[in-house]
């Protein structure tokens, strides 16, 4: 069984294709997990801590769109639980307008 240079062609073709599909879904995949890594941490984290589960509804108040975990991270030190990171599109939150509506 002979295949001409056409058969080869696009048989290198699809499996170029393949391999790279195959790629693209292991690296969706690991962004994927690494997500919902981070949201189960925050979850822990609201369990853990009353101050940071206020601070999360106060932002949800505002921004009903973002995710813990996702679009914002927070950090609890002795200080008390703090907005960490923004990364959502929408701008930060001031953190006085935070505590004025509690």
């Amino acid at each position: 069984m002979s295949f001409d240079f056409a058969t080869l062609s696009a048989l290198l073709v699809f499996v170029v294709i393949l391999v790279f599909l195959v790629m693209e879904i292991r690296s969706t995949r690991r962004e994927v997990k690494e997500q919902l890594r981070q949201v189960s941490q925050h979850n822990a984290l609201f369990q853990r801590n009353q101050q940071a589960w206020e601070l999360c509804q106060a932002i949800h108040e505002q921004y009903p769109d973002v995710c813990p975990g996702l679009d914002y991270t927070m950090r609890v030190d002795e200080q008390g639980a703090h907005l960490d990171q923004w990364l959502a599109d929408s701008p930060r939150p001031k953190l006085d307008r935070i505590v004025e509506k509690k």
